[in-house]
């Protein structure tokens, strides 16, 4: 089944360098993973909600992608990654805001909507 977000929904302040194939592949694992855990229990979510959805998904997705992108578990345990002429920039304002925003849409759809849902039952 294809992934309801690609590589164009990192878009603004969660913005991600995707010009690389790998890349490309790694970030596609991890959204097809976010959407296997999310969606599910969104069942009750109104298909005009599509945006924001898409826009919950991306930047739990972010969240987790840069996440990986920073440390790499190996036989050895977590090591951080290393790049030549440089250091790698840990922006964890940038996601702990995405991871935020992603909780707060999760909670005010995925649970409101269910509770109204149970409550038509009269329960």
């Amino acid at each position: 089944m294809a992934n309801r977000i690609d590589k164009t929904a990192f878009k603004g302040i969660i913005k991600l360098a995707t010009n690389n194939a790998n890349t490309v592949i790694l970030l596609n694992e991890v959204i097809t993973n976010i959407e296997a855990e999310i969606l599910p229990k969104l069942e009750f979510v109104e298909p005009d909600d599509t945006d924001l959805i898409n826009t919950m998904l991306a930047n739990f997705t972010y969240y987790v992608f840069t996440a990986d992108e920073i440390d790499i578990n190996t036989s050895l345990g977590n090591v951080k990654t290393s790049v030549e002429n440089g250091e790698k920039i840990e922006n964890k304002r940038k996601r702990v805001r995405a991871y935020n925003s992603a909780v707060s849409t999760f909670n005010d759809y995925a649970i409101d909507e269910y509770m109204e849902e149970i409550n038509s039952y009269g329960i």
